[in-house]
């Protein structure tokens, strides 16, 4: 793919993160930085730059070598960067000044997102990472997270597939679990990834399916909640849960919020 091509990609998808909230934005920085970290990604990724690093010597300084060098610690800190990003306050929709005028007009001075920004860099790889955090968070990227689940409801199987979701929360003989992904949301990279997991279930065993909206405090207490509470009424619960989520927001934004509940149960 030319530099052209991506940046035509970048500017037909800018308008979707521009009106992401922001947590979407930080769960999608999170899963960036999980997935920089995840074994098999790890491994990649320096198998690569030792591409490079072979590629480089004698054409350039020792200095720029360095700088080019990644290591399994230096990685680490690539993920700790975006995640420090992801901590950050939300800078778009920041008010930066306010007139008031003498008839009543108000002006106000609003951060919004630039659009398409193209970096020129050499030598850091943790550049990309910095810069890709850096725009997610500010709103210059397009993404969005794919969450699916298939119940044979003959063998009690269940095929999870996530592109950067929330966790599912399973309550199986009375104990949940959750399943989560290190996958990253669909518009990230070129393409999607979905992670599957495969889960067992039983007669009576529940689960809850969440938007990222209802796990902005984690997904932790859903799961103590779905423990402790073993509810009749599935129906009750969702909502019970849905407005809990929107209660404990704390970043002054809305966001939609959206809980699936089933279990299994025998009707023959």
């Amino acid at each position: 793919m030319t530099t052209q091509e991506i940046l035509i990609q970048a500017n037909e998808a800018k308008t979707a993160l521009a009106l992401a909230d922001t947590a979407r934005k930080n769960l999608a920085l999170h899963k960036m930085a999980d997935s920089l970290v995840k074994p098999e990604h790890l491994a990649r990724i320096l198998e690569e730059n030792a591409k490079d690093m072979e590629a480089a010597k004698g054409t350039v300084a020792d200095v720029m070598l360095d700088r080019l060098l990644l290591t399994q610690e230096r990685v680490q800190e690539m993920a700790e960067g975006i995640r420090d990003v992801a901590a950050l306050a939300d800078p778009a929709g920041t008010v930066l000044s306010e007139t008031v005028h003498a008839n009543g007009m108000v002006i106000r001075k609003t951060a919004v997102p630039a659009g398409v920004i193209a970096i020129i860099y050499e030598s850091r790889p943790n550049v990309t990472s910095d810069a890709a955090a850096l725009a997610v968070k500010s709103g210059e990227e397009s993404l969005a997270t794919v969450d699916t689940a298939r119940i044979d409801l003959y063998t009690g199987r269940m095929e999870l597939y996530k592109a950067g979701a929330a966790p599912t929360v399973v309550v199986r003989d009375g104990r949940a679990l959750e399943i989560d992904s290190s996958s990253l949301p669909a518009g990230i990279l070129s393409g999607v990834s979905f992670q599957r997991s495969d889960v067992a279930l039983g007669l009576g065993d529940m689960v809850l399916l969440l938007s990222d909206g209802a796990t902005t405090q984690g997904s932790g207490w859903i799961a103590r909640m779905a423990e402790e509470e073993q509810p009749k009424d599935l129906n009750e619960f969702c909502k019970k849960i849905a407005t809990t989520a929107r209660l404990r927001r704390s970043d002054g934004r809305e966001d939609d919020i959206t809980v699936l509940c089933c279990r299994l149960v025998n009707n023959s």
